[in-house]
């Protein structure tokens, strides 16, 4: 079952941490998730479904799976509580875990802004390369009136002084294939 969209994994942590202390500190269940429910405005609805549910004689690992409020891998762990385990351990190794990936999301998150940057503005000095600065300096070095080396028409035929923006783009797909082929296959090129 998917998480509710006013509700992430954070807040999950935080319910199951708050939880683990409630129950830790000698609260019943259905009081410990009744208290959160008068806390916590927007989860209120579930936290007394799950309440309802446990009260009524109903599975603790089904109620919880069906608030949709927190992960499968938690309702999982529930059912290990009710054949032996202790219920406020598993909130709180449940909240460690959910603690730990959320930091290791944001981790990783934070870990793939640098290069995202630096490869948009590679792309963007790329482009502008191409557009205004290539097509100038061909005009340059034809004024010298010497034939060109064959790898610099090349160049410029590849990226001709009436090509667009996208052709320029469409004109690097060669290279780009040229250079993500196997090492066999190098000389193949679209």
């Amino acid at each position: 079952m998917k998480l509710k969209i006013f509700q992430s994994k954070t807040k999950s942590y935080f319910l199951l941490r708050e939880l683990y202390v409630l129950i830790k500190g000698g609260i019943s269940l259905p009081k410990a998730l009744e208290l959160l429910a008068l806390q916590k405005k927007d989860v209120s609805q579930e936290l007394l479904k799950i309440k309802k549910s446990i009260e009524e004689g109903g599975s603790l690992p089904e109620a919880f799976k069906q608030s949709g409020l927190f992960p499968d891998f938690v309702c999982e762990m529930l059912v290990a509580a009710q054949t032996g385990g202790s219920l406020e351990e598993i909130f709180l190794k449940s909240s460690e875990w959910l603690s730990r990936m959320e930091e290791f999301k944001s981790r990783i998150a934070n870990s793939l802004i640098y290069p995202s940057i630096v490869i948009s503005l590679s792309l963007v000095a790329l482009i502008i390369v191409l557009e205004f600065i290539v097509p100038k300096l061909r005009k340059i070095l034809l004024s010298f009136g010497y034939d060109l080396p064959f790898f610099s028409k090349d160049a410029f035929s590849q990226f001709n002084v009436s090509s667009s923006y996208h052709t320029s783009v469409f004109n690097l797909l060669p290279l780009v294939n040229f250079l993500s082929v196997d090492e066999k296959l190098k000389c193949k090129v679209l």
